[in-house]
């Protein structure tokens, strides 16, 4: 809902950051929402089992093995102009890039009015992504 620190807030907080933006998401798209991606990646054993809770079928973190975040890996950030986009508008840094993960954040989206670029980024990405084997 607000992109808050999971591990840095209270356990009824937890529930309606995972279980709000399911539902909000769910009521949006009208299809069922099962996966999760943690906050800047931070998470513990409550948050894991609030989580499955909650109905999440799934869950992942931004940071690898390796340390290293998914921008790092070259994941594209769908939403308003980054410092790590050095100004360039975050969509056209998708669709100049091979990566195929994108990400937003809901409350972003809203705030920054996002959703028609969102539609026509996807769109787009159906009708040009490159097949791989």
């Amino acid at each position: 809902m607000t992109h808050a620190l999971l591990t840095r807030v209270s356990k009824g907080d937890v529930r309606w950051e995972i279980e709000g933006s399911k539902k909000v998401l769910e009521q949006i798209t009208g299809k069922k929402v099962e996966w999760l991606c943690y906050p800047r990646g931070y998470y513990n054993e409550g948050i894991l089992k609030m989580v499955k809770k909650v109905g999440y079928k799934y869950a992942r973190t931004v940071k690898f093995k390796d340390g290293e975040t998914d921008f790092e890996k070259g994941g594209i950030h769908l939403s308003y102009p980054r410092i790590e986009y050095l100004g360039k508008d975050p969509f056209e840094v998708a669709r100049e890039s091979e990566m195929r993960h994108y990400w937003f954040h809901c409350f972003e989206v809203i705030k920054f009015s996002l959703w028609g670029q969102i539609g026509d980024f996807l769109k787009w990405y159906k009708n040009n992504r490159k097949e791989t084997k």
